[in-house]
């Protein structure tokens, strides 16, 4: 085989399993109906899981995800992903924007926002080395959760996390 016929499977290879690894984390289509149950992706909620034990081990309940908080943070991740730039305000819109516009009647809210780490528990890792990151996964007040992950063209992962109380 020609190298440069090696370098196009290799290549074609690579670009197929990017393709079905993202296609696995990329959000459920939506629910439809009141009572169906919130789907999630096999990464958000393992995300879910390992940021829930860092609260029950602080003696807090667990989150409960939220669609709207999941559509905000999902739409955030795929803004930071689409522009591969890590921020809380992007493309002229703060947090406190997004979250007003969603429609979500809040009294405090909080959004950690990450870039680069390979695996859940990278991620959440590194929130809880961040005072203010940690302080919004523990703080008692938040119920409420929405998790997002998107990749850029070049493949860096970005997450966010949207917390919030009941409304």
């Amino acid at each position: 085989m020609h190298s440069e016929h090696k370098l196009l499977v290799v290549t074609v290879l690579a670009v197929l399993v990017a393709a079905a690894a993202s296609a696995e984390d990329k959000p459920p289509a939506p629910a439809s109906g009141p009572s169906t149950k919130l789907e999630l992706t096999r990464l958000e909620q393992e995300i879910l899981d390992r940021t829930n034990a860092e609260r029950k081990r602080a003696g807090l309940p667990a989150f409960e995800a939220h669609p709207t908080l999941m559509k905000l943070a999902r739409d955030h991740s795929a803004t930071m992903g689409r522009l591969d730039q890590l921020g809380h305000e992007l493309e002229g819109k703060s947090f406190d924007k997004r979250i007003k516009e969603s429609g979500y009647r809040f009294t405090g809210a909080g959004e950690n926002v990450a870039k680069g780490q390979a695996t859940a528990e990278q991620v959440l890792d590194s929130w809880m080395k961040s005072a203010g990151h940690k302080a919004n996964i523990l703080n008692a007040r938040f119920t409420r959760i929405g998790i997002g992950f998107a990749a850029s063209k070049s493949g860096s992962p970005y997450y966010t996390q949207v917390f919030a109380p009941p409304e």
